[in-house]
């Protein structure tokens, strides 16, 4: 069977208008409840921990830029204290944690084990650990491994079980955690950790470009100096898909911006607030006003996701307008943020909805058998969040007047269902 031909097309999974309102509530919640200018962030301290292979910071892949750029963003914009640990060679004895346990005091794993752990040391539940790692990654059928670019000596190369190493550390953390990792990524050995999130430059091994400005850290750099320069303050799925943007965008050049689409990791379904990147004020800026980034909308995302639900047991003929008038009483905040594309009866007992979301709320999607991804629609008449928050104290400019002088074009006209009354969104 494949992709043209699943398995269960016959019989697909299907789900009951309650969880299909349950998983978009869970997709459309964010940091906005939250957010005030006089509280902008729950976090009591956030500390930032870059790590990379020593034998790759100056030498071989040459990633001290990189780790600079990370630094300085997080240090000029946000006032978040870093440290930087260089991950050595050692004897190593790491070369298969299944056998060794920890390869020695002096084996990258153990290395890395204490690095994770000293940060951590001085973090309450109320704080935050973002932990940053660039260069080589690979998996395998067991565990999702670390590596330098240097040869392998007689006895094998050297790597970290980065699993085991954060099982030992952020998975038991109480504080949140931010990992972000320019390189492939898995998370075969060990899920995440009920308070971690994770945002990578991509999930397939050797396709992360780690230099140049096409790569993850450059993209990622800038986003975070956007939205600091505009006071903004983004959850991680909200940082993810405004990376993820550039992977559809080119430059004057026809280049993509961003060589590989990116993937995020995060919990689902729990009381704590969002993980999310607020400054903590230096002296001289006491009196800056930073805000929660506007909420995505799907007529202006840049990038928009297709997907498809299997409901069960609803009536036949289930029409927009139905569906329009329970999103909007079932689902608040969900007005502009879900545009319902189409409805029609399949499987017998199976009523199939074509729906379309911004990347954003995909991503802070939950997996479910009865929804699938369909596809990615790039909008023309995309506006990102900075511009948005640019107006959006300006009453007297709408948004589709605001698009249409930025955009050459038409915008999409709202749909007009066939049932009365119906307004698209």
């Amino acid at each position: 069977m494949s992709s043209t031909h699943p398995l269960d097309a016959w019989q697909p999974a299907k789900m009951g208008r309650e969880d299909f309102r349950g998983l978009l509530q869970t997709s459309l919640s964010d940091y906005h409840t939250f957010a005030t200018p006089d509280a902008p962030h729950g976090y009591t301290h956030v500390r930032v921990l870059t790590l990379c292979w020593e034998a790759d910071m100056t030498d071989g892949l040459n990633l001290e830029p990189l780790i600079n750029k990370i630094t300085n963003v997080f240090g000029r914009h946000y006032n978040y204290p870093n440290r930087h640990f260089n991950i050595p060679r050692g004897n190593d004895n790491d070369i298969d944690m299944d056998v060794s346990d920890d390869g020695g005091d002096n084996s990258p794993a153990h290395a890395v084990t204490e690095a994770l752990a000293d940060a951590l040391s001085v973090l309450d539940k109320n704080a935050l650990l973002i932990v940053y790692y660039v260069g080589l990654a690979q998996s395998d059928p067991k565990t999702f491994r670390l590596y330098p670019s240097t040869p392998p000596t007689k006895r094998g190369q050297a790597s970290v079980d980065w699993s085991r190493a954060t099982n030992r550390t952020t998975k038991t953390a109480e504080c949140d955690v931010l990992l972000l990792m320019d390189s492939c990524y898995s998370s075969l050995g060990a899920g995440l950790g009920c308070n971690e999130e994770v945002v990578a430059a991509t999930g397939h091994a050797g396709q992360a470009r780690w230099d140049g400005p096409s790569s993850f850290t450059s993209n990622l750099a800038e986003e975070l100096a956007h939205v600091a320069s505009r006071r903004l303050i983004v959850t991680a799925t909200q940082l993810f898909a405004l990376v993820a943007a550039r992977a559809f965008s080119k430059d004057a050049n026809a280049n993509l911006l961003l060589q590989t689409m990116p993937l995020h990791r995060q919990r689902y379904n729990t009381d704590r607030m969002p993980i999310h990147l607020a400054p903590f004020h230096s002296d001289n800026a006491l009196n800056e006003v930073w805000r929660a980034a506007p909420r995505p909308l799907v007529e202006f995302d840049p990038v928009r996701v297709v997907m498809s639900a299997h409901l069960g047991d609803e009536p036949i003929g289930l029409t927009f307008q139905r569906l329009d008038d329970w999103a909007t009483s079932q689902l608040p905040g969900s007005y502009r943020r879900i545009q319902f594309e189409d409805v029609h009866d399949a499987n017998p007992g199976v009523v199939v909805v074509l729906f379309k979301v911004p990347l954003a709320t995909w991503a802070n999607m939950s997996d479910h058998p009865a929804v699938r991804f369909v596809c990615f629609d790039v909008n023309p008449a995309g506006i990102s969040q900075y511009v948005l928050q640019q107006h959006q104290n300006r009453p007297k400019v709408s948004l589709e007047a605001l698009a249409q002088n930025l955009y050459p074009g038409r915008l999409r006209e709202p749909r007009e269902y066939k049932d009365a009354g119906g307004q698209g969104r």
